[in-house]
């Protein structure tokens, strides 16, 4: 190899180099605030509403603002916005909390009490418990007394 080869050799590699790093650092650069601003104003709407952000919608939306389509040149920046506006639609609530129905606590307990079917053991006082009869207890000892042996006698005079 001639100098004049080695010296080509080096120059395209150095320009190799050049194009690589500054590529890697577009991609790496961060949005500035007043660029974070300006997305979260003209995407505002699709934010709102919730619809599926795309790349395709991401480049024609920036295509008609003259601030962004500086952006879009900058190669790696149009999938940094599209992941900004991804991140902001994933962490926002659903619903504006102003949005939201304000209920007192104690009516919404009252509420879910009253909708519960059945009568509730709290409620009722007297007891649908009846004593069995003397004759329907000693029938019941004569059988366990049959299949398990002789019950011990303080358990009889108990159930009587």
């Amino acid at each position: 190899m001639n100098e004049g080869d080695a010296a080509l050799d080096k120059q395209r590699s150095n320009q190799v180099e050049e194009s690589s790093s500054s590529c890697t650092s577009s991609q790496r650069k961060p949005l500035a605030n007043d660029e974070k601003k300006h997305i979260q104003e003209v995407f505002r709407d699709i934010l709102r509403s919730n619809a599926t952000i795309t790349m395709q919608l991401v480049r024609e939306t920036m295509k008609k603002e003259a601030k962004l389509i500086k952006l879009q040149e900058i190669e790696g920046m149009l999938k940094r916005v599209l992941d900004y506006l991804r991140n902001i639609q994933k962490n926002k609530p659903r619903q504006d909390l102003k949005e939201l129905p304000v209920v007192q606590k104690s009516k919404q307990v009252e509420t879910w009490l009253t909708s519960q079917a059945g009568p509730s053991s709290i409620e009722t006082s007297t007891s649908n418990k009846e004593k069995w009869s003397d004759e329907d207890t000693d029938k019941i000892v004569n059988v366990f007394t049959q299949a398990f042996g002789s019950p011990k006698k303080d358990c009889h005079q108990e159930a009587k």
